[in-house]
């Protein structure tokens, strides 16, 4: 898919999604540290990373937050990282004049459940 130049594959984490209604987990949690945060959510993003450059051949630029979840650190890290365009859960549709920054931060994205039909999908986002 990738070879065909018409499709990449960016970073979402290797954490699996969760439709219980708990989170993922990449929030820092009440009696953690900054650093251990960092650490913590820097490993998971980097595994991934590594992952998806191994086996793709391309080291991904973008990230979508899963579930949307993300903070000022969590920004930060993705940065570090290096990311370039982040995506988070915010249903908006985007306008970008121009891309004078070194990095996007915030885009908004419309999430689609694998469950909904196409039609519906579409009407939703006013599209049809």
């Amino acid at each position: 898919m990738t070879d065909s130049g018409t499709m990449e594959i960016q970073n979402h984490t290797h954490l699996p999604h969760v439709e219980s209604g708990e989170k993922t987990d990449l929030m820092k949690r009440k009696e953690e540290s900054l650093h251990s945060f960092r650490e913590r959510v820097g490993d998971v993003l980097a595994t991934a990373q590594r992952d998806i450059t191994y086996h793709i051949g391309k080291t991904p630029v973008a990230i979508a937050y899963p579930e949307g979840e993300y903070g000022q650190e969590m920004q930060e890290i993705a940065h570090e990282i290096g990311f370039k365009l982040i995506f988070t859960n915010k249903k908006r549709l985007n306008y970008i004049e121009k891309a004078d920054s070194v990095w996007m931060n915030g885009i908004g994205r419309i999430q689609r459940r694998a469950t909904a039909d196409s039609e519906g999908f579409f009407e939703s986002v006013g599209m049809r």
